[in-house]
């Protein structure tokens, strides 16, 4: 058949490109005087292609390349359609510095090149300081991503040689013993026989469990003045003593991460302060912009299509209602959210494949605040479908009936014009059946339409 010959051909050129020289040898045109056919007959069987086995680059005349041999040679197209040569190698480009970044912990993060681009250089600032680096302050509300900015800082010190493989990670979330700081001070140091009621031995603290890593202190805000000052001396010239003890030092060589959601001023000593110059601002979800906000909803659906082993299809009215909402928990709270509603609708859905959500699924907050706020219209935006090879970066529209409606249109106006150009029929012939496509494809899509009204939700 014509069309596996055509394919066969377009494979073979593929395989020989030079995009140092590109010729024409996988054009339309060539190929309907290799094998002898009308060239709108080429371009109709090679345009069905494209998206599935071919990608083409609309340069003139237009340019189609097998997609499969072109990824083994060159790099994977993420598009079935470029502009140009420069637009296709463009997005090769993009793709090693993505590639690049990834292999980055600091980089890779959501927001690296946006709302948290400051940041990232501030922390850069403190991890390529010699010996034990600048202490960091973390600063930002419940949920917005502060544990996680200090599991990154580890994993970046430890990219870059900063920190050895396998350098002790260690957390103490300080608002545990929020009515107990002499416990507080007591894990956090370390103890002596005698110290207090019931310490029968002597205890090393978790500054000593870090040596040679990184100590994160979570809610940092509930260490007293006794406990800040004892940090300071830390800080400045990295000796302690345990609690209990009035003489002699003990040394570690560790690097400090704390957070608070606190104002700092009014929190900690000056002086405590002063040993702690650099303080970072992590953005709540809110302040961080709605593609930010898009990926993070991207990230998590995502990671609940791998842990469920299903396929989501994610309405776009979904998409914006979750991205619109002022989550108060930030990420963790938007995250959590992701997390009830995969799992609600898995349970519903468990003999199925792919799991639709709709807004009737959303909490009832959601959906109340929808109703409620005419800032907050319901848009007919693309579904987008979520598997658990999915990327973030990459997670696109699926093909909705409207989408695959428009496709068709655009195919069949390219075919129409195409026979207009090589076979000269009339102009008004033309519009004819210009006519009669639109009006075909806008039948359709009214009937579409009407038929979603009734479930819209």
């Amino acid at each position: 058949m014509l069309k596996e010959k055509l394919l066969s051909y377009i494979k073979e050129q593929t395989k020989q490109a030079d995009f140092d020289h590109v010729d024409k040898s996988c054009t339309a045109d060539e190929m309907s005087g290799i094998f002898t056919v009308k060239r709108n007959t080429v371009s109709h069987y090679l345009n069905k292609e494209v998206g599935k086995s071919l990608f083409k680059v609309n340069t003139r005349p237009v340019l189609f390349f097998d997609a499969k041999v072109f990824e083994e040679r060159f790099f994977k197209p993420e598009k079935p359609v470029y502009a140009s040569l420069e637009e296709l190698f463009m997005e090769h480009t993009e793709a090693e510095r993505k590639s690049r970044e990834a292999d980055d912990p600091l980089e890779s993060m959501i927001g690296a090149r946006g709302s948290l681009k400051k940041a990232i250089e501030q922390i850069k600032t403190s991890v390529f300081y010699p010996n034990t680096s600048l202490p960091v302050f973390l600063h930002g509300d419940t949920g917005a991503g502060k544990s996680y900015m200090a599991r990154q800082i580890y994993e970046f010190s430890v990219c870059h040689g900063v920190l050895p493989e396998g350098a002790p990670f260690i957390t103490l979330n300080c608002a545990q013993y929020a009515n107990n700081v002499e416990l507080l001070s007591s894990n956090l140091f370390g103890y002596v026989k005698g110290a207090f009621t019931g310490a029968y031995g002597t205890s090393k603290g978790l500054l000593e469990a870090a040596d040679g890593g990184m100590l994160f202190l979570d809610e940092v805000h509930r260490l007293n003045n006794e406990s800040q000052e004892k940090l300071f001396i830390f800080l400045d010239q990295g000796i302690f003593r345990r609690m209990g003890e009035s003489e002699g030092w003990h040394k570690a060589k560790v690097r400090i991460v704390m957070a608070t959601t606190e104002d700092l001023a009014s929190n900690f000593l000056d002086t405590f302060l002063r040993r702690v110059p650099i303080v970072v601002e992590i953005p709540d979800l809110m302040e961080r912009g709605y593609q930010e906000r898009m990926q993070f909803i991207y990230r998590f659906f995502i990671q609940e299509s791998k842990v469920l082993e299903r396929t989501f299809s994610v309405s776009g009215n979904v998409l914006d209602a979750l991205a619109g909402h002022n989550f108060k928990g930030n990420v963790g709270e938007l995250q959590n959210t992701i997390k009830y509603l995969c799992a609600t609708t898995y349970a519903k859905n468990k003999e199925k494949e792919k799991i639709a959500l709709r807004l009737g699924d959303l909490p009832d907050e959601i959906i109340s605040e929808i109703a409620q706020n005419d800032g907050m219209k319901i848009k007919k935006s693309q579904e987008v479908l979520i598997t658990p090879e999915s990327r973030p970066e990459t997670a696109a529209g699926a093909d909705t009936e409207e989408s695959i409606h428009y496709r068709e249109l655009f195919e069949k106006l390219n075919s129409i014009y195409e026979e207009f150009q090589s076979q000269g029929y009339a102009l008004d012939q033309f519009e004819k059946r210009c006519f009669h496509a639109v009006s075909d494809m806008l039948d359709r899509l009214i009937y579409q339409q009407s038929k979603e009204s009734e479930t819209m939700l």
